[in-house]
């Protein structure tokens, strides 16, 4: 199983590479991240067909979670195969993941945040001020003790509706929710992942279907500085994405009517 995974990341890679190649002359690009030419790609197996969040664990490894089963995945892109499974809750709608030694932290769409220690294996639940109406998608560290998150639909606390997308800090140890940026554009976003280059005081947000954008804040002033719009054909559904400990960018996509999950590096 591992060599035929192998194997048709392999063909994947090429084809994208050759695509890329073809269309050089129409990137879209970010600074340093060329998004019509990624520097590796591979198909994802069937059980993480829904991923819907990823974050960097180790080198060569990603960790992720699909919004179906309480299960971490921890994805070796040397090799292209999943070379550990972690049970850390049951069946749930879990959208979001990151990860800080030795915790692992994941949350649902309706914002209940599951703290795994994988260390001790003893797993601990609290639930943030959203409901099911607010539909988180996103989750990232942003420093030891706070944690940024994005939400899909209903942008204030407890399912109120604004008139802005939101993005919320949550503090890990006062347990305090608070709006860190407001996203207001003119035209409608479903953003679905989050992630920090702190080398580069940055906050990447990805939308999926909606608008299928990268948005790009400053961290330290909470301003847009950037958007770019991503292809549709290479990312369907943008669902996850982070920074690796060396600076590259991955991006996955859940299963859509056309193509299968996919991972991109840039």
């Amino acid at each position: 199983m591992r060599l035929v995974l192998l194997l048709l990341s392999f063909i994947f890679s090429a084809v994208i590479n050759l695509q890329a190649q073809k269309n050089d002359n129409n990137k879209t690009s970010f600074e340093s991240y060329d998004f019509s030419n990624p520097q590796q790609a591979w198909i994802l197996p069937d059980r993480l067909e829904e991923i819907s969040g990823i974050t960097s664990y180790a080198e060569n490894t990603i960790a992720c979670v699909n919004d179906e089963e309480g299960v971490i995945f921890l994805w070796d892109t040397k090799w292209a195969s999943v070379k550990r499974k972690i049970k850390f809750a049951y069946y749930g709608d879990y959208e979001g993941i990151t990860y800080i030694k030795p915790y692992f932290y994941v949350i649902n769409s309706e914002g209940l945040l599951f703290r795994y220690n994988e260390e001790t294996d003893k797993l601990k639940k609290h639930q943030l001020p959203f409901e099911w109406d607010n539909q988180i998608e996103g989750l990232c560290i942003e420093s030891d003790t706070t944690l940024f998150l994005v939400l899909r639909d209903a942008s204030g606390l407890y399912g109120k509706e604004e008139s802005y997308n939101g993005i919320y800090r949550y503090n890990i140890n006062s347990k305090k929710t608070e709006l860190a940026f407001k996203l207001e554009l003119d035209h409608e976003v479903g953003l679905s992942g989050i992630c920090i280059n702190k080398e580069k005081s940055k906050v990447f947000v990805i939308s999926h279907r909606r608008s299928n954008e990268l948005i790009v804040f400053s961290l330290k002033t909470g301003e847009v500085e950037s958007i770019v719009k991503l292809d549709l054909e290479r990312f369907p559904q943008p669902e996850g994405i982070c920074f690796d400990s060396e600076g590259n960018l991955f991006i996955s996509n859940e299963i859509s009517e056309d193509d299968n999950s996919t991972l991109y590096k840039f």
